[in-house]
């Protein structure tokens, strides 16, 4: 590389950052605590105040019991779980979940089935007061129960809001229980509303306007709809290699966000897309093209409106993204690793402070707090998102992502090629192409400046036209890195990293 032009090495000082992080690069990630053993179904919930509730059951053959526990805000720890007596013999489901008044109203609301015994309501309530430190005793609030056909993993079937508690039976079809807030008189089964044969991941949540807006999906399409009454909205179609839609869905400030997407190894890439007067935005990838192994994908949004999304990765660990908007996203953080995660789940509350909640495949109940406030716990993680084939290559706390065999004809319309570079602190990195097996041009060189550190899409420009650039000879891609968003007086060039070489596809 001594034939390089001292120019060309000058140049090569561009900045990309990882957001602040909260343990130090390659830190063990903090222990998990283990809440408790042989459940079945579990449910995450922050309040307005801060404090986590986590509801879940035990079953006998015939029963299953309700137990229930807390991390009060500011604390890193849960109580020991206790038992909440429901009345009435039989089992649940669909699993407890948690929900709370509107403002100016605290209370607390569990709702839990007790199902299959003839002659009782398979539906009843728990309530709390004082933020889940005592609990009323149950009361019957509905003749039928809350149901999903999830298709991979958990939904949010109970939204509560001025009119009461609206929630899903969807088995066979989608349908509405009404409850009122005051939890009486029972809802009975002659009541129901019916949504939509569609029968797929239906769930309900309230929008800011309080009008319930539903989703739900068939084996073709996933679909969203404002009100009751309202039209469907397609929010994907034909979904990749098959695989049987999923859909998830939160609200937000900005609009209720969409989560799409998920499964198996053949399973669809995530998207995430929000509800906004009616229409949907465009897409937003939160995973590669080529990252097609997420299992159990989950959403909420905290009392602000940001969006938190956790997904089970080809590891088996856990991985968490968070957005204030929907648009930008934190990278990719490791929340828990080689796990075999069962329906992870995560809540947040004041601050984005919160937990996430995950079985294991032997029923094991585990919690883990979230990383502080829009970061990654784990900035070893590449964030390989925008990266079509992602390769990955690294240098000290910087980290360069690179597409394997980059699009011709992805070329061709955008005249550049998307490259990421991360780095955990403030930093100049350059990014750049080297042309040919023998020649040191470098072309469409790329400079970005941050104060902090965190991650950046470059689109890097190629010569298409350029007589010394051939877009049928293999080529490099090249990073040169400096610490510090500013350059010092005599500072000497950055030492140069380049990818091994690759061609257009």
């Amino acid at each position: 590389m001594k034939n390089v032009t001292r120019a060309a090495r000058l140049a090569l000082v561009s900045a990309a950052v990882l957001t602040p992080v909260n343990v130090a690069v390659g830190a063990a990630l903090p222990k998990a605590q283990k809440v408790a053993t042989g459940v079945d179904r579990h449910w995450l919930f922050v309040d307005r105040e801060g404090t986590t509730h986590l509801t879940f059951i035990t079953n006998t053959p015939n029963q299953s019991t309700l137990r229930y526990t807390r991390a009060v805000a500011g604390a890193s720890v849960f109580e020991a779980p206790r038992e909440i007596p429901v009345t009435g013999l039989g089992t649940d489901f669909f699993g407890p979940q948690i929900v709370q008044d509107a403002a100016p109203s605290s209370r607390l609301v569990i709702v839990t089935e007790r199902c299959c015994t003839t002659g009782q309501a398979q539906t009843f309530a728990v309530t709390s007061v004082d933020g889940g430190a005592t609990w009323s005793a149950s009361v019957p609030v509905a003749e039928s129960s809350p149901a999903a056909n999830a298709t991979d993993g958990a939904v949010s079937l109970i939204a509560n809001g001025p009119a009461g508690l609206f929630m899903i039976n969807g088995n066979p079809s989608t349908k509405l229980i009404k409850v009122p807030a005051t939890l009486t008189p029972v809802a009975l089964r002659s009541a129901l509303t019916e949504i939509s044969p569609a029968a797929l991941e239906g769930s309900v949540v309230f929008d800011t306007s309080a009008q319930p807006v539903f989703s739900f999906g068939d084996f073709t399409k996933t679909y969203v709809r404002v009100g009751e009454a309202g039209a469907n909205v397609v929010a994907s179609e034909k979904p990749e290699n098959g695989v049987t839609p999923s859909i998830k869905i939160a609200n937000g400030a900005g609009g209720v966000g969409v989560l799409l997407g998920g499964g198996s190894a053949t399973a669809e890439t995530l998207t995430f897309r929000r509800l906004v007067g009616g229409a949907l935005t465009a897409p937003v990838a939160l995973t590669s093209a080529g990252d097609r192994d997420q299992g159990y994908p989950f959403l909420s949004s905290d009392v602000t409106g940001r969006f938190h999304v956790v997904w089970r990765d080809a590891t088996g660990g856990i991985v968490y993204r968070t957005s204030s908007d929907g648009s930008v996203w934190t990278p990719q953080g490791v929340v828990a690793r080689g796990t075999n995660v069962v329906n992870p789940e995560v809540a947040a509350g004041p601050g984005s402070k919160g937990f996430v909640a995950w079985r294991d495949l032997g029923s094991d109940l585990f919690v883990t707090p979230l990383p502080v406030f829009g970061t990654s716990s784990d900035p070893a993680v590449p964030d390989t998102s925008g990266i079509d084939g992602p390769r990955v290559t690294r240098r000290g706390s910087s980290i360069f992502v690179t597409p394997r065999r980059p699009s011709l004809a992805k070329l061709k319309k955008s005249k550049c090629v998307n490259v990421r570079v991360q780095s955990t602190r403030p930093a100049r990195i350059n990014v750049a192409i080297f042309s040919g097996r023998k020649s040191i041009r470098i072309f469409g060189q790329t400079v970005v400046r941050f104060n902090k550190p965190g991650t950046r899409l470059v689109c890097v420009r190629v010569p298409l036209r350029a007589k010394s650039f051939d877009v049928r000879q293999p080529f490099r891609f090249a990073f040169a890195v400096k610490d510090g968003a500013t350059a010092k007086p005599g500072e000497k060039s950055g030492k140069l990293t380049t990818t091994s070489f690759t061609n257009f596809a």
